[in-house]
């Protein structure tokens, strides 16, 4: 009798072993399921956050706080598009200026960050009308003869 209770002891200890294997395979099974989610998650993220290199003229605008330290700093472009500058204190002399700059843009948690890698304060175009001359400045006029 007491070698049927010690055989069936190691039965049912054989039986625990392997209900506990089976059950860590199937919580396994879940936690490599979150990771695969998870996985595809940032690789998603990773696809919409893919920069994009921009070259584009607009407006520089910063924020500051009360004490006057630049917090943020935001660009416009002309064609309409709003961007958060990264780095933006570098660009508190610019200041409500129109510039040209190259940079990166990327999107993140459904805002536009820039990386601004060139800038420069944009040069005003003259406009002149069609049959004005302008006057270069090195021509002189002479004086008219009486």
């Amino acid at each position: 009798m007491r070698g049927r209770i010690v055989v069936l002891s190691w039965v049912a200890v054989a039986a625990l072993f392997s209900l506990l294997l089976a059950c860590d395979g199937v919580q396994g099974q879940d936690e490599s399921k979150g990771k695969k989610e998870k996985s595809e998650k940032k690789t998603d993220e990773k696809a919409r956050a893919k920069p994009e290199a921009i070259k584009a003229t607009g407006t520089i605008s910063v924020t500051k706080d009360e004490k006057g330290k630049v917090t943020d700093a935001t660009f416009a472009s002309d064609d309409g598009k709003s961007y958060k500058v990264l780095g933006g204190k570098k660009f508190e002399k610019l200041d409500g200026k129109k510039v040209e700059i190259v940079g990166m843009a990327a999107e993140k948690d459904g805002e536009m960050l820039l990386k601004i890698s060139k800038c420069k304060e944009a040069k005003e175009e003259e406009k002149t009308e069609k049959g004005d001359k302008e006057e270069k400045p090195e021509q002189k006029k002479k004086p008219a003869e009486e």
